[in-house]
This record gives structure tokens, C-alpha cells and sequence, in this order.
């Protein structure tokens, strides 16, 4: 969301879309650079002082015909010139909109009136910790993932939201909880706010796509998450390809009441989640797999087993597998500041190594094998790499 292409600024890639309110205004969350994160810049190479740039922001935007969509509203964190430098997105998330009765509550602020622990003064709540603006990139980030609201029978207001609690604060290994339950809390005059109200204890997710919550008219609320099963950096292809697992949790009391068993899912993308019609369950892998839910019934199975529909593809060769994974996404822009594949598949093979290993693209090459990487180089130079499209 910026009007200078060339800052790479303000990229849409949520794990989630656009959300839209009932007057037909569209919400979208913008995310940073990581070319100019990757490359050290730091604040001023991340956030160039321009007119219109709208990285890392929350924006709303209305159809105005025949010009299109115009700002109409917009809310930028605090932090976002220091976590934008370190490639800390605030669009990992999609916005989500909460309908709350305007005499519960005086204003839609949702920051909690105590102080937090990580400012010493009122401010976000942070759920899965340990809470910094510095570590956050890739194995390390806390959460990508759009939470899921639910109002219960009696009138709460839950949000439901899945992440990667760290072991410390520099550390890609992630503990428990992995599942968070959010109160909304209103009060008539006084500001709602946001409350941790229950974590689950057990799950321990490793790149969690986004919950889907489930209910018969709000009874019996079933929360689903799909993960990977792997970190960020884990390719998904090849015989270490990522086996996600789909779990089940009961909304009321965060109990686990199903999860699938291991191998059961073909390799699924990362932030994926769930599709749940009339009583099953579809998840998008390399097959099409889907299984009943058993009537929204706590006390039973919560799904079948699935069963795969579709056969594996034979795998291209690894080197363009891995290119597409990982560098198309970077090289194939057609940008001055990004080097081309036809510019890279210039470069010796053992150049190109070097890089990826210890030079300028060592972070955004973390996941391959040294193998892996060298079959990458070779078929970036040889004749696949310069004609294949």
C-alpha cells in the first residue's frame, strides 16, 4: 500500500483476506520490505520518509466510482518503523471485525487497563510470548494467524487465536500454548478491552494456520487448527515435506478432543486452515482429503479418518522445486533493486552457494540442505533455470 513501487512497501499476503463491514467498507492489513530488511538497511531503507506509504498498517477503504477505493480511516501501531526493520509483519494477520451492541460499550478500543507487562503501561495484549520487536523472522515469529470470533450463548464475546509460544526470546523452538481463548469485555461508558481468558495447555503447534470455530446455534463450539507440523523454513516438497496435523478443541473448556494421526494428511501449505460445511471437514493439501465432524457431538470422534481422494504428482526436478518455493516470489518482481533469475543464472554455481550460504541471502535461504542448495545453483545456471517458465 504505497504509490512507489520501488520502496517494496505495503505488500498484502495475509494468512487470511479483506474484511468487509455492512456498509460495504473494506479492511486490509499491510505488511514491510524484507528485501530491505534482509539487506541490513535498517529504519530508513525499511520506511523511506514518502508521501502515501501505508506499510504496516491497518487500513479502510471505500469504493468511490468511478475513481475506486479511497482511504477513509487508518491505524499504524506504535512500533511499526522497528519491527517493519526486522521484517516483523503486521499483515501476517487479516483484519477481523467484531459486531458488539453500542450500549455495552463507549469506544472500540480494545487495549486492556492494566498495565502490560512488556511496557509498563497500558498497551497491546501480548498472548504468545516472550514478547520483542527485534526477533520475529522466520522460525522465530509468535504467530501468523487471523484470529476467530465467536459469541457464545449467553452473550460473551471470544476472539480465538493460534501461535507459537518461544522458549526464549531469541529461539525458534516453540512450547505451549499454542491455542489461546480472548474475553471481549465491555461495560456500559467504559472502553471494551481484550482479556486472556483460558490457554490451551497441550498443543504445541509449530507454524499454526488460522482457527475455524464450529457450533450447533453456538452449542457445543468446536475449534479447529491445521499445522504443518514443521517450522517455517521446512520446504514442502521432497521426503521431509511437512505431514500436517489437524486438532480438534473443545471452545468451552480448551479440552483436546481429537487430533490426526501422524501421516494421515498429504503435505499441506503453510497458514492453511480448515473448510467445515454441513458436518465435514476438508483440508487443502497435495490430495483432497475430508472426513464427518459427528454432529458437533464433544463427547464423540470429532472427525473420520480421512481419506485421500487423489495421488501425488511426480515431483519436478528439486532445483526448480526449490526456486519456486523459496526465490520466485523475490526474483521474478522484474525490480531494479532485485537482481533477475536471468542476472543470477549468470553467476558461477559455486557463487551462488556462497551467498545462499554465508552472503546477502543466507536469511532468506534457511530451510534447504547444503545438498539441496547446490541443486538449486546448478539448475539456476544450467538450461532449465535460463528457459523454464
Amino acid at each position: 500500500m504505497t504509490p512507489a513501487a520501488e520502496e517494496g512497501v505495503g505488500g498484502l499476503w495475509s494468512s487470511g483476506g479483506a474484511a468487509v463491514d455492512a456498509r460495504g467498507d473494506v479492511y486490509v492489513a499491510s505488511g514491510r520490505s524484507v528485501i530491505n530488511a534482509l539487506a541490513g538497511k535498517g529504519v530508513a531503507g525499511v520506511y523511506p520518509d514518502s508521501a502515501g506509504n501505508w506499510g504496516q498498517s491497518i487500513l479502510r477503504l471505500r469504493l468511490d466510482r468511478p475513481r475506486g477505493f479511497r482511504l477513509v480511516g487508518s491505524s499504524t501501531p506504535f512500533n511499526y518503523c522497528k519491527a517493519g526493520a526486522q521484517d516483523v509483519d503486521l499483515g501476517s494477520g487479516a483484519p477481523v471485525l467484531i459486531d458488539v451492541e453500542p450500549r455495552a460499550t463507549c469506544t472500540p478500543r480494545l487495549l486492556a487497563p492494566e498495565p502490560q507487562p512488556q511496557f509498563g503501561v497500558r498497551g497491546p495484549l501480548n498472548v504468545f510470548g516472550p514478547y520483542s520487536e527485534r526477533f520475529g523472522r522466520g522460525n522465530q515469529a509468535k504467530s501468523r494467524s487471523t484470529g476467530a470470533y465467536f459469541r457464545d450463548p449467553t452473550g460473551h464475546h471470544y476472539l480465538f487465536v493460534t501461535g507459537s509460544q518461544k522458549s526464549s526470546v531469541d529461539s525458534g523452538t516453540s512450547v505451549a500454548p499454542g491455542l489461546a481463548r480472548l474475553q471481549i469485555v465491555t461495560a456500559p461508558g467504559q472502553p471494551a478491552h481484550l482479556r486472556l481468558d483460558r490457554a490451551q495447555p497441550e498443543l504445541v503447534p509449530q507454524n499454526p494456520g488460522s482457527p475455524v470455530v464450529t457450533s450447533a446455534a453456538g452449542r457445543n463450539a468446536i475449534v479447529w487448527v491445521l499445522d504443518p507440523d514443521l517450522p517455517r523454513s521446512a520446504a514442502l516438497y521432497g521426503a521431509e515435506a511437512p505431514q500436517p496435523v489437524l486438532y480438534a478443541i473443545d471452545a468451552g473448556s480448551m479440552a483436546l478432543l481429537w487430533r490426526s494421526r501422524s501421516g494421515q494428511l498429504y503435505t499441506s501449505g503453510k497458514y492453511n486452515e480448515p473448510l467445515i460445511v454441513r458436518g465435514t471437514v476438508f483440508v487443502g493439501t497435495a490430495g483432497i482429503e475430508g472426513g464427518t465432524i459427528a454432529a458437533h457431538d464433544p463427547q464423540a470422534a470429532a472427525v473420520a479418518a480421512a481419506a485421500s481422494s487423489a495421488a501425488l504428482p511426480a515431483p519436478p526436478a528439486e532445483g526448480r522445486m526449490i526456486y519456486l518455493a523459496l526465490c520466485a516470489g523475490y526474483h521474478e518482481q522484474q525490480r531494479r533493486e532485485i537482481p533477475s533469475r536471468a542476472a543470477i543464472a549468470a553467476r558461477p554455481v559455486a557463487f551462488l552457494v556462497e551467498q545462499m550460504t554465508l552472503g546477502s541471502m543466507q536469511s532468506a535461504a534457511i530451510g534447504p540442505t547444503d545438498a539441496q542448495l547446490q541443486a538449486l545453483a546448478a539448475w539456476l545456471t544450467s538450461a532449465g533455470g535460463t528457459t523454464d517458465r
